[in-house]
């Protein structure tokens, strides 16, 4: 997991968090946070080296 995007780890504990909080709908913040993922740099990055089938260098952006 370590190796991952933090920006998207990050997004995923927020979401899966949601889950447990009264009133939260937490799978509408997991839509809003998987949403933001795409405007950062770790996006490109990421996707980039998986169609180059080689490691992510994720600049955590």
């Amino acid at each position: 997991i370590m190796r991952n995007s933090p920006v998207a780890i990050s997004a995923a504990i927020k979401a899966v968090n949601a889950n447990f909080k009264d009133g939260v709908d937490g799978y509408k913040v997991e839509i809003e946070q998987f949403g933001k993922c795409f405007g950062t740099e770790d996006f490109p990055e990421g996707t980039t080296a998986f169609l180059e089938k080689r490691k992510a260098d994720f600049p955590g952006k």
